[in-house]
């Protein structure tokens, strides 16, 4: 039987470590909340409502959802101090063609069906 060795999530043998295959998901930033709400609405479809229509409902949890997906790919980690026993490291908001592209349709979603409610 081999033997595997951990190490920052990767193993020796070039397989993942599934101990940290959920750790991308934490709600640990304001934008992953967005992203979680957008999924929450989604699934919110099957259940009845009588003061919102579906075609309102899909417009504004997408356009969440996109401003939240966007978001995430705007916020950048680095690392500015990095030692064998610690590591500094922040989000910084460094937005790329993508990020930006994702933010401006979920915002035009969120405002197409806002008014459609209205």
């Amino acid at each position: 039987m081999p033997e595997f060795r951990f190490y920052c999530g990767q193993r020796t043998d070039g397989g993942v470590d599934l101990t940290k295959l959920f750790e991308n998901l934490k709600l640990d930033a304001w934008y992953k909340v967005l992203v979680y709400i957008g999924i929450i609405l989604i699934l919110s479809l099957f259940l009845p409502s009588q003061w919102i229509t579906n075609k309102q409902l899909v417009l504004i949890s997408s356009g969440v959802f996109l401003v939240g997906i966007g978001e995430w790919k705007n916020h950048k980690m680095t690392f500015w101090w990095e030692t064998p026993y610690a590591i500094a490291k922040a989000r910084i908001w460094k937005p790329d063609i993508v990020g930006v592209l994702l933010d401006c349709i979920g915002v035009l979603f969120i405002v197409i069906g806002l008014f459609d409610l209205i």
